[in-house]
């Protein structure tokens, strides 16, 4: 009986927990497994830089690793030629190099770490030309670099002798204090502006072979200038402005000049004037504009040997003695000068000049191709365009798109030869009020590509002088 009470006391307790229930059945493997994903180690991958010598480097050494979620965990410093390192967990580099170093490549190692592993890379930073810093508004001068600049482009100027070397220039306190000086660029020197904020010079600048001029404004007296058979130079995004002569004033240059998105204004000479009596020279000119010089907005002066070939698109001159004006006055000195002179303007504006908006001239045996496309002359108080082939001289001249007009006395379009110079002339698609076509010597050849038709399709008065001779087109040999 004791047996019994007991088994029935059992089986009431484990009833008591769930006898013939389902829902308390239990159950006992297998198990699955957790999924989990592996964790890699990182893979760095080695990085090239190129900086100014005592400037500062940033950048990221991580923007081409595999990361997996590691961080920079190391990094060499100083660098093996000793430079400034510092990298952030993220991979945010800042960079100085040594002292006044140039011309040498520097480099450093950094360490990637996850819980899976490391990897280490090599950064090569290939070191260019010296710099030296200007910033006229700090309070004490320092020894030149961007973190430490000079006070005075005096110094700068000296510090870089005629070494190859950047002199960069803070924008500092806007005015010209400190900057007053004269600058005589060395061999493949450079003159800019720091981070395009330009700073005030007064000038001059003069250029020399493989220089550069970029993004500052000059302001005063001084200009921008050239002597002496510089060659292969660049000014470039530049303010000149009240100058007591030409605000970019060449003379006798040589080999590839390029004059890019320059501001030429209230210049006491020309804008430009690029006067050669020898020599090869290629200009290059892009979005240039000359604003109320005193005379020639362009002079463009070729006489004895020199060859110039000038490619000029999208220059805007604004009442500026004669709107563009390139004169070959200088080659009547003698009968022997053979200069040449290859131009192309391409949507180029003359507004309200107070002469003449484009005059040629050509002298002597000289050779002048014009190619003018694309252009608006116009409320010139003389002719808008005024073409005189001379002496012995050949004048080659496309005119197309182009509009033109008369606005005091003097025609919309004028060409005319005379002596026994040979003018050849196609003209395409030109608005004129008026034009003047005038051959002053019967035995000289003055020739028009399908003249019958330009004369038949423009709508402007046309006085011819002379014999004019319709050509076939393509008989002048202009590109």
């Amino acid at each position: 009986m004791r047996h019994i009470a007991k088994a029935l006391t059992l089986t009431a307790a484990l009833c008591a927990m769930g006898c013939g229930s389902d829902d308390n059945n239990f159950s006992y493997g297998p198990f699955p497994n957790p999924t989990t994903t592996p964790i890699n180690p990182p893979t760095a991958v080695a990085d090239s830089f190129t900086t100014l010598g005592n400037s500062v480097l940033t950048g990221s050494v991580t923007a081409n690793d595999t990361l997996n979620g590691a961080t920079v965990t190391a990094f060499q410093n100083p660098s093996n030629s000793g430079g400034s390192v510092a990298i952030t967990a993220g991979g945010q580099l800042t960079y100085t190099p040594p002292l006044n170093s140039a011309n040498v490549n520097d480099t450093f190692t950094y360490t990637l770490t996850n819980s899976a592993g490391s990897s280490t890379a090599t950064v090569t930073v290939q070191i260019g030309a010296r710099g030296f810093f200007v910033k006229n508004d700090v309070t004490t001068t320092g020894t030149g670099t961007q973190s430490n600049p000079f006070k005075t482009l005096a110094e700068a100027v000296t510090a870089a002798g005629v070494n190859p070397a950047e002199i960069v220039v803070f924008q500092g306190d806007g005015t010209s204090t400190g900057l007053n000086t004269a600058v005589a660029l060395a061999t493949s020197q450079v003159l800019r502006a720091f981070d395009g904020n330009a700073p005030t010079l007064t000038g001059p600048v003069t250029m020399a072979n493989n220089t550069t001029l970029s993004g500052v404004k000059i302001n005063g007296s001084g200009n921008v200038q050239a002597t002496g058979s510089p060659r292969n130079f660049t000014v470039q995004n530049c303010t000149i402005s009240n100058t007591t002569s030409d605000g970019l004033a060449f003379t006798n240059v040589v080999g590839n000049v390029s004059l890019r998105n320059n501001a030429l204004t209230n210049n006491g000479g020309r804008g430009l004037a690029v006067r050669n009596n020898a020599g090869l020279s290629n200009f290059t000119i892009a979005n240039q504009t000359v604003n109320n010089s005193t005379t020639d907005g362009v002079l463009v002066n070729i006489t004895n040997t020199a060859n110039v070939t000038w490619s000029e698109t999208n220059t805007t001159i604004n009442r500026a003695g004669n709107g563009v004006a390139f004169a070959g006055n200088s080659w009547s000195v003698n009968t022997t000068q053979t200069s040449a002179f290859n131009a192309t303007l391409t949507g180029c504006l003359s507004d309200s000049p107070s002469l003449f908006g484009l005059l040629v001239d050509s002298f002597n045996s000289s050779n002048v191709t014009l190619v003018f496309d694309q252009g608006i002359v116009r409320n010139g108080q003389f002719q808008g365009f005024l073409l005189e082939a001379l002496d012995s001289s050949t004048f080659k001249a496309r005119i197309s798109n182009t509009q033109t007009n008369q606005n005091g006395a003097g025609f919309g379009f004028e060409a005319d030869n005379g002596d026994f110079a040979l003018m050849c002339l196609r003209l395409v698609n030109v608005t004129s009020d008026v034009y003047r076509l005038g051959n002053n010597n019967p035995s000289a050849p003055y020739n028009i590509e399908n003249f019958a038709g330009f004369a038949a399709e423009n709508t402007g008065s046309i006085t011819q002088l002379g014999t004019i001779n319709s050509v076939p087109i393509g008989s002048c040999g202009i590109p």
